[in-house]
Parts: C-alpha cells; sequence; structure tokens
C-alpha cells in the first residue's frame, strides 16, 4: 500500500490525479478505521447521552459512540499532509481550523461525559472560543499571504462583478460567518445522517467550482473538497440510519468551518452560503425560537431545530432526512448548473 502511495505522489503534479488520491486516501481511511474506532469508543463507554426533552424515538438512540468526528477528521488530516500543498498558507488554515475547531470540539464532548449530561461547555463559553479559533483561521487567510493581498471582495454568483469590496470589513464578516456555520452544522447534526447528508453537496459544489470555473486557486480548491468529500462519504457508511457512531461536536463544530473555509477558498461565499441553506434554515429556526419564546413565552415550532419539529409531527426520522437531504441536493443541483455555464461562457 505504500509503495502505490508512492506511486501516486510521484505522479502527483496531475491535479486530476491527486484530487482522486486525496479523495480516495479520505475514503479509504475513515473506512478502514471507521469500525476498529467505533468498537473502542463503544469499550470506553464514549456514548451519546440522549436529551430528556427530545423526541421519545430517540431514547433508542442512548448508548451509541459518539465523538466518530475523530476519525473523519483523522482521514481528512492525512490527506491534506499526503496531497494538499503544504507550501500554500490555505493549507494551513484548514489544518488550523481543524486543530481548533477539533479541540473546541472533543472539549465539549468530553465535558457531557464527565457530567453525564446533555450539555457540556457552556454557551457562552464555547461561543468566545469559537470566535477566537475563527479569528486565528480567518487572520491566516487574509492576512497570511505575504506575496498576494487577499481578495476582500463579495461576488455576485455566476459572475466577476463585485457586489461590494468589504476591505478590512471582510474579517470580522467572516469570522461571524465561520461561527455561524460551525453551529449551524453542530445543530443539524441531531438525526442519523443528516448533517453528514447535507455536507456533502457543499463539498460537491465547491469541487465544481474548481474544475468548471475561473477560481483563483482551482486545483488547491479541488484537492481540498475532494478530501472534504471522501471524508464524508466514508462517514456517512457508519452515520447512515441506523447510525452506528455520531460525529459528536468533535466532528459537527469543526465541519461547519471547513464549509466556511470552502467559501474563502473559492471565492464565492455567497454560493457556498446558498447550497449550505439547510444548516442556514436549522440554525434560524432555534434562533427564532428562543427569542420568541422570551419574548412571549410561546413556541413558533414544537421543538427546534426545525428537524425535531417534523418528528415532533409524526414524521419517521428517515422521512425528516430524506425529505432534507433532498431540499439540499436540489439547490445543489440548480447551482451546479450555473457553475457549469458559467465555467463555459455562458454567463
Amino acid at each position: 500500500m505504500v509503495s502505490i502511495m508512492q506511486a501516486m505522489i510521484i505522479t502527483g503534479e496531475n491535479p486530476y490525479v491527486r484530487s482522486f488520491g486525496a479523495f480516495a486516501t479520505a475514503l479509504g481511511f475513515v473506512l478502514l478505521f471507521g469500525a476498529p474506532i467505533i468498537k473502542a469508543l463503544h469499550g470506553m463507554s464514549v456514548k451519546e447521552i440522549i436529551r430528556h426533552d427530545g423526541p421519545e424515538t430517540h431514547h433508542a438512540k442512548a448508548g451509541t459512540p459518539t465523538m466518530g468526528g475523530i476519525f473523519l477528521l483523522g482521514g481528512i488530516v492525512l490527506a491534506v499532509l499526503l496531497w494538499a500543498d503544504l507550501k500554500s498558507i490555505t493549507t494551513w488554515g484548514v489544518l488550523l481550523s481543524i486543530l481548533l475547531f477539533g479541540g473546541i470540539g472533543c472539549l465539549d464532548d468530553l465535558q457531557k461525559l464527565l457530567k453525564k449530561g446533555s450539555h457540556g461547555v457552556s454557551v457562552k463559553g464555547k461561543l468566545l472560543l469559537q470566535t477566537v479559533a475563527s479569528a486565528l483561521v480567518v487572520g491566516v487567510f487574509v492576512f497570511g499571504s505575504k506575496s498576494v493581498a487577499f481578495d476582500t471582495a463579495i461576488y455576485i454568483p455566476f459572475t466577476q462583478r463585485v457586489l461590494f469590496d468589504l476591505g478590512i470589513g471582510y474579517f470580522p464578516v467572516m469570522v461571524i460567518g465561520m461561527v455561524f456555520l460551525s453551529n449551524a452544522v453542530n445543530l443539524t447534526d441531531g438525526l442519523d445522517g443528516l448533517a453528514t447528508g447535507l455536507a456533502i453537496p457543499v463539498a460537491l459544489v465547491a469541487l465544481l467550482l474548481g474544475l468548471f470555473s475561473s477560481v483563483t486557486g482551482g486545483e488547491h480548491v479541488v484537492v481540498i473538497s475532494a478530501i472534504m468529500l471522501g471524508g464524508l462519504l466514508g462517514f456517512l457508511w457508519y452515520n447512515r440510519n441506523p447510525a452506528r457512531v455520531f460525529m459528536g461536536d468533535t466532528g459537527s463544530l469543526t465541519l461547519g468551518a471547513l464549509l466556511a473555509i470552502l467559501g474563502m477558498m473559492t471565492k464565492q461565499e455567497i454560493l457556498i452560503f446558498l447550497v449550505s441553506g439547510v444548516f442556514v434554515l436549522e440554525a434560524l429556526s432555534v434562533m427564532l425560537q428562543v427569542g420568541y419564546y422570551k419574548r412571549t413565552k410561546k413556541r413558533i415550532f414544537l421543538m427546534a431545530p426545525v428537524h425535531h419539529h417534523y418528528e415532533k409531527k409524526g414524521w419517521a426520522e428517515t422521512k425528516v432526512v430524506q425529505r432534507f437531504w433532498l431540499v439540499g441536493w436540489v439547490v445543489m443541483g440548480l447551482i451546479s448548473i450555473g457553475i457549469m455555464t458559467w465555467g463555459s461562457g455562458s454567463v
């Protein structure tokens, strides 16, 4: 296996070969090491603790191993080190995000296990840590390169026209965006395969942006998005219904940060935000529910995030996941058509 890997690295100057190798490495690692790590997590009693006020059907999930984000992120890191351009500052931004957000998520998961409850690090504490982590990661992208100034413009989707140039304001906007997406994915990760399956279209859109459009550093975008795609597909094998493992905050907080990074790498922040629309709606449903309840003592949804609302209405978990996936994939499909049209020069 090592000799095959070395041969692939030697021929890795071809971006398509590098992308395939990156995809296969992340996928292979997650599939190969997923089962033994799940077994180890089970043996160490690293198991999901179900909210007492959650849907009744979720009580059957109690005891399912969590923190599976460990082997998802492990596969991504290995593939990045083998296939990504280690001379690029963006590569180190990706690795830094995994280290920081993975660490925050791991701390939160461990707190839950120690407290034997569904609450880990306090909300304020987690937001503070995420904000600091986001500032460091975004800082690497915006200020890290000494030779090339980072493009702080926001572009109209499918065009080269600038919607507005934020200048130094790009930094705080993306810090907020990264914190938001990190929490959005975390809130969505409440049903078997839901967050994993919704992140796959985002990685695919980034891949297509690198392949079919005039994205700066397209080859690097393709490699990173291929790595994420491989890791997510591998993790879905274990996370699909009935889930053998949950990614925990270790995985979900990091995954959200990586989606924000795809937006910065492609310089199509609006497109990435759109294809992440289900994540956005899930987070907004929680914000609306909390805000409305504080003012009126009434609820908009039967339970938030909104996927629990549909469960409370009697929808089967698999039905909710499939419908939410469908929305994410339809949006991805429409955007993909636009990307390929844009890339062909027709737009």
